[in-house]
């Protein structure tokens, strides 16, 4: 699923593109007027005014269509989506824009007399370059942002170059293979159709090895041996095609006019098969670089699949753990209240917490269990002492009061005790700690507030 964000910055590369296509197509009107006035004043010397008038029009709207595109280009390539592809086809696209304004120059100053001026075939070199540097822009503000995907796109675009190549080759490869049959001179008409399926050829040519090139960049590191595999099939295209059948199409063109051909029909046909063949064999090698690239990107997609299931699990049993943590601590708490509020309702000083935790609630079970074996002691003493005091008095004589009042003392002593514990309790609540300080009770280090009972 395309996120908000990368579909508005294709949205920003869609109108990008209507602007490159815009400037390009006066581009190439101002190519081709550009170079009838250069041949007219190179012939006559002089300035045809109206032709002059129709390039610097041409020149302008391509001007602006082109400023407007490169303000958008560096839009997107603000994006994290974009593709180092663009990026580096964007400053090539800025040199080629800078080489064809110089070359404007160059026309001015010699239609002005001011300069040396430019060759005829040197400015169509360069505008044509500046137009296909346009146009290779435009195809990257496309590219996908993952390198895989990006590669899926480029393979689409080399396969479309190949189908092209070996089709135009192929009718090239008939018309010539008729032609020397027949030993019969080339007309114009033939020798038109013949230059027009070479020229769809070198260009395709010249597109195929640049995808090629920028597959291997994007995905050559997946598959050594397979991107090795597209660079040896390339480089046996350069030396066949244009090596050998070059050599065979431009000995039969020299002849064109006298069908005196140099080569037989059968060498002719070896030779042109063996070219196309070539062009074939780069688009198998280039499918088995794209079909490894692909399967690395499904093992990276099923990794990441099962890392994120693992993720969630993991997450899972950690919630469930630990809501299994908290209704242990709630049921231990609430076992704590109960045994703390039977104590006092039943003035039981020997009921105990259980402590075996090593957490707050096992050191707060240890502190009331310290606490109450010390006033269960305090207790004891405490009746022991009255109950010696009422013996001495009865051996003393006064044993109508003195044990009676003994015994009150002690209960009410007894009593005051458990309401200390209950007013404890009151207190603190379930959740604050509030240590009671007896003789030989311990004080924790860290413990801020104390409540000291005399």
């Amino acid at each position: 699923m395309v996120d908000n964000r990368h579909s508005q910055g294709l949205e920003i590369a869609n109108q990008f593109a209507d602007h490159i296509l815009g400037a390009a197509s006066h581009q190439a009107l101002e190519r081709g007027l550009t170079n009838t006035l250069i041949a007219q004043f190179n012939l006559t010397g002089s300035i045809d005014s109206a032709l002059m008038g129709k390039v610097q029009a041409q020149r302008e709207r391509a001007g602006k269509e082109a400023q407007v595109a490169l303000g958008l280009a560096d839009s997107i390539s603000q994006e994290d989506w974009v593709s180092d592809s663009f990026l580096r086809q964007l400053s090539a696209f800025r040199a080629d824009q800078a080489a064809a304004n110089k070359a404007r120059s160059a026309v001015d100053a010699m239609l002005s007399g001011t300069g040396a001026g430019i060759d005829s075939s040197r400015w169509i070199e360069v505008m044509t370059e500046y137009i296909r540097s346009g146009a290779r822009l435009r195809l990257d503000a496309f590219l996908a942002q993952t390198p895989e995907e990006a590669a899926v796109q480029i393979n689409r675009s080399i396969k479309h170059s190949i189908w092209l190549i070996s089709k135009h080759a192929g009718l090239e490869r008939a018309q010539l293979g008729r032609a020397t049959s027949h030993r019969q001179p080339l007309s114009e008409n033939e020798l038109a159709v013949l230059s027009a399926n070479r020229a769809i050829v070198d260009e395709h040519l010249s597109l195929l090895d640049e995808d090629i090139e920028l597959l291997l960049y994007q995905m050559g590191e997946i598959d050594q041996q397979a991107s090795d595999g597209v660079s040896t099939a390339l480089q046996k295209v350069k030396t066949v095609f244009l090596g050998g059948y070059q050599q065979f199409r431009e000995q039969i063109v020299a002849q064109r006019k006298t069908g005196e051909y140099p080569v037989t029909p059968q060498e002719w046909l070896k030779a042109s098969t063996q070219a196309i063949d070539t062009v074939l064999d780069l688009n198998r090698a280039v499918s088995r670089l794209a079909a490894s690239g692909l399967g690395f990107a499904n093992r990276h997609s099923e990794a990441q699949l099962w890392l994120t299931s693992a993720l969630l699990l993991m997450g899972l049993l950690l919630a469930v753990s630990g809501i299994a943590g908290v209704l242990s601590i709630s049921r231990r708490i609430e076992h704590f209240e109960s045994t703390f509020v039977s104590g006092i309702e039943t003035k039981d000083l020997t009921l105990r917490l259980p402590a075996g935790t090593v957490d707050e609630l096992g050191h707060m079970a240890e502190a009331y269990n310290q606490l109450s074996a010390q006033i269960e002691t305090l207790v004891t003493q405490s009746m022991s002492a009255a109950v010696s005091v009422a013996n001495a008095a009865t051996k003393m004589g006064d044993v109508p009061n003195r044990p009676k009042t003994a015994f009150k003392y002690s209960s009410s002593k007894q009593e005051r005790l458990l309401a200390i514990l209950t007013r404890w309790w009151s207190v603190s609540g379930r959740w604050r700690r509030i240590q009671i300080r007896l003789p030989g009770w311990p004080i924790k280090p860290g413990n801020r507030r104390r409540k000291v009972w005399a």
